[in-house]
């Protein structure tokens, strides 16, 4: 949680997950994932993460990052696969 402070008005908590800055780190993460096991274990704690966290999740973000998952997953599938052949 993050205490923000409006001037004149009070403040108040707001969840870390519903800031874009924290969806860019993670789909940034995604994007450079290297492999697909690391990619799996980013996706089961994204997962984990939302489920706990549930009332402070956007489901907009999630669907954004699953996307971003499935992208990956692809891209790295399609790399893996040239490798093998080239090996």
């Amino acid at each position: 949680m993050v205490f923000v402070h409006h001037r004149d008005r009070g403040g108040l908590f707001v969840s870390y997950r519903r800031l874009e800055e924290w969806q860019n780190a993670i789909a940034h993460h995604i994007q450079t994932c290297p492999t697909l096991g690391e990619l799996s274990q980013l996706k089961t704690s994204i997962h984990y993460d939302s489920r706990k966290f549930k009332k402070q999740s956007l489901p907009k973000t999630l669907d954004f990052l699953n996307q971003m998952c499935i992208k990956r997953q692809d891209e790295l599938n399609i790399w893996e696969s040239l490798n093998s052949i080239a090996s």
